[in-house]
């Protein structure tokens, strides 16, 4: 139980109360549904419950007491927290208490935002404290080897000299510039993995044969908006598929001969903490790519950014050639490089952060005295933002003209 809530009608406090666990057990639920429409609250739209009383290890929602409130919505809230650990906890309390948020939409809103930011809990490690202030400006997504050459002390001081810390109880919060996104717009609730047994679902073409690991996930599709299309072409090569255990993507790169040297994983929840790791031993030279006839290299830091851009700019894009570095090391570009000789041109589409930047620097550096370099940039952060906000803009103009 994530949540003891006391609940009653705001319009009606004489019918008494209903203390619920929240999240609602599934074989509870009906039960606390009955209770509920006793007292004549507990609608699946309306905010008609007032918060007569909460307990949780949440401390921060105490601030949600006598406040009238959407069941379903603090239900959902609920889900969304039991699956934080003691880290997301400290990032989702701190940063509610610094913005000062008390409705439901906002907190849940937040669970999808707070891993941005960093909390100091314990300034007796700063080596932990640095490392983990980097995987908060990286996503959460960093090589072994980057970790093991970061200076974990050095970052921390810069981040506390630096300023820009907000005391609060459950820590001092550095928001890193995160920004409180609409990812619940109050009528459908954003799809999540929640329990460990949801079924992954995965498309496949009729010409394949029902066994066939040529598959396309709803995922990368749907919630990415990669086309279909770009997807089976991959997944045909056997460069990406789907875990069997875990149900995470996984993307290949090979050598000349085909040979698989490197597998990065990303996990396949639509929502939220994303996670994504290069697979043991893999060799950082051979990360996930795509040889073409012509002469350009389009470099990304992801694969996903770099199936977006060609979903983006589709025509003849299997002339060009395009890697993922699956970070931001050189190493893979040099590798094609060295494989094509062809290539004499490199378009660099790092992310449109701080981080892509400084890497664009670098790589141009290196790379300017023997090769035409040019840098691509997105307009959003990534080039996957601009796939989803370009489909998103594309889907409002068609209901325009249809009214």
């Amino acid at each position: 139980m994530m949540i003891q809530a006391v609940l009653g009608n705001p319009h009606h406090p004489e019918y008494g109360v209903a203390t619920i666990p929240f999240p609602i057990p599934r074989d509870q639920y009906a039960h606390c549904m009955e209770l509920l429409e006793a007292l004549e609250i507990g609608d699946a739209v309306k905010a008609d419950c007032k918060v007569e009383k909460i307990d949780s290890f949440y401390t921060v929602l105490k601030r949600v007491e006598m406040l009238t409130v959407n069941v379903e919505e603090l239900n959902y809230l609920a889900k969304r927290l039991d699956s934080f650990d003691t880290g997301e906890a400290a990032q989702f309390q701190a940063m509610a208490h610094k913005l000062d948020l008390f409705e439901l939409k906002d907190l849940i809103n937040l669970t999808f935002c707070c891993q941005q930011a960093t909390v100091i809990t314990d300034f007796s490690d700063l080596a932990a404290v640095g490392r983990n202030h980097y995987m908060n400006l990286h996503g959460g997504c960093a090589k072994t080897e980057e970790l093991n050459a970061l200076d974990g002390e050095e970052t921390a001081r810069r981040l506390i000299e630096n300023g820009g810390g907000t005391i609060t109880p459950y820590g001092v919060v550095y928001d890193n510039g995160m920004k409180l996104e609409q990812i619940y717009d109050g009528r459908f609730f954003p799809c999540y993995y929640y329990k460990p047994n949801v079924i992954t679902v995965a498309v496949t073409s009729k010409a394949e044969p029902e066994d066939t690991e040529h598959i396309t996930w709803l995922y990368l599709i749907k919630h990415r908006g990669i086309a279909r299309d770009v997807v089976a072409h991959f997944a045909k090569a056997g460069l990406l598929y789907e875990d069997a255990e875990y149900h995470n993507a996984v993307f290949v790169g090979t050598d000349t001969d085909g040979v698989p040297h490197h597998a990065h994983k990303r996990s396949a929840n639509s929502y939220g903490k994303a996670f994504r790791l290069n697979v043991e031993g893999s060799d950082p030279r051979y990360s996930f790519h795509y040889v073409g006839t012509d002469r350009s290299l389009y470099v990304f830091e992801a694969p996903i950014d770099m199936l977006s851009y060609i979903t983006l700019y589709p025509e003849n894009w299997q002339r060009h050639s395009y890697v993922a570095c699956c970070g931001t090391s050189i190493q893979p570009v040099l590798q094609m490089l060295e494989q094509a000789p062809q290539l004499d041109t490199v378009l660099l589409c790092l992310d449109n952060d701080e981080t892509g930047h400084q890497a664009s620097r670098r790589m141009r550096e290196q790379l300017e005295m023997c090769y035409s370099v040019e840098r691509l940039i997105p307009e959003s952060k990534d080039w996957n933002d601009d796939l989803t906000l370009s489909i998103e803009n594309a889907q409002g103009f068609a209901m325009n003209e249809m009214r």
